[in-house]
Order: C-alpha cells, then sequence, then structure tokens
C-alpha cells in the first residue's frame, strides 16, 4: 500500500473498524491548521533534526496533529494509535499495527533524521506511546481479513506489506 504523506489517522483499536477513528482524517491542504496553529512554532523541531521545511497548509503533518490536539484535546486523548495513512490501511485489511519511516520522514517534522528516531516533536505533544513500532516497508504484515477477501474477491491468501510514502516507492 502507497498513499500520499503528510497523513495520519488516529484510531482507538479498541473498538470496531468502522468506528474507530477518533476525529476525520484531515486533508492537508486544509489552510485553517496553518493558520490557527501560531504555538507550533514554539514546539516544531528545527530543520537540522527533521530536514522538514515549514510548508503551507497541513502539509507538515506534525502541525496537523498539534492543531488536532489543540482543537480537539478529548478526542485526541481517545486515539491509541497514530497510524500513518498507508499504515492505517494496512489495519483495516489486516488488523496489524506499524509504522514505517518513509512515511514518517516525508516532511512531517515526526522523524529526528540523524537520531533514526520520532522527532522531539512527538515528546512536546506527549504522543509517543500513539505510534506502533516501526517496520520496513517490506514487512509481511499478514493477510487481508477473510470477510473482506470474499467481499472484493481477492484469493484467501493475499498477503499485504506495510507499504511506503508514494514519492518515496
Amino acid at each position: 500500500i502507497t498513499t500520499h504523506g503528510a497523513t495520519a489517522a488516529l484510531i482507538n483499536r479498541n473498538v470496531e473498524p468502522e468506528n474507530a477513528l477518533v476525529l476525520p482524517v484531515l486533508d492537508y491542504e486544509y489552510e485553517k491548521i496553518f493558520t490557527d496553529s501560531t504555538g507550533y512554532d514554539a514546539v516544531r523541531p528545527d530543520f537540522k533534526q527533521t530536514c522538514s521545511p515549514s510548508l503551507p497548509a497541513g502539509l507538515n503533518l506534525g502541525r496537523q496533529l498539534y492543531w488536532q490536539q489543540q482543537n480537539f484535546p478529548e478526542q485526541f486523548s481517545q486515539a491509541t494509535d497514530i497510524l500513518m495513512y498507508p499504515q492505517y490501511w494496512i489495519w483495516l485489511f489486516t488488523g496489524h499495527l506499524s509504522s514505517e519511516i518513509t512515511s514518517l520522514g516525508c516532511h512531517t517534522d515526526l522523524w529526528d533524521i540523524e537520531q533514526n528516531q520520532l522527532s522531539s516533536l512527538v515528546d512536546a505533544l506527549d504522543c509517543k506511546n500513539k505510534f506502533p513500532a516501526l517496520e520496513p516497508a517490506w514487512q509481511n504484515c499478514g493477510v487481508v481479513k477473510a470477510e473482506l477477501a470474499a467481499e472484493l474477491g481477492l484469493p484467501a491468501d493475499c498477503a499485504v506489506f506495510n507499504g511506503l510514502h508514494d514519492s518515496n516507492a
């Protein structure tokens, strides 16, 4: 699975998948994210840490998460996991939870390039425990759920791999 970057799904994995989103998946072109997050610059990591430039609207996923946390604190706190968009689909298809570096590191402000770990922003947002374990893009995450495979006409042994950010693919 590959999708565009700067997109994440905040889920509560303890409820049925159709009700798991605690907030809608944001459109990274939604400009209000940028204009209503003036405090973000105080917590945003330096470019040297993330190699992520400051981008307009919600193109920095960290800014989206900051905006959601500031504007919807109750819903944000209900999230058990923050899934990058490819891994959200992996979870829906297989039930497997993971993170992946090309999606975390694409202009998100979430990945510390030099330390090869989540950035200081994740600590500032106090959400490190919401990111599942990092796995490579080629990680086999299991087969498509039986009922979904049947509905889609897929073979029962249809394997799904962890996926990556589209321009890194």
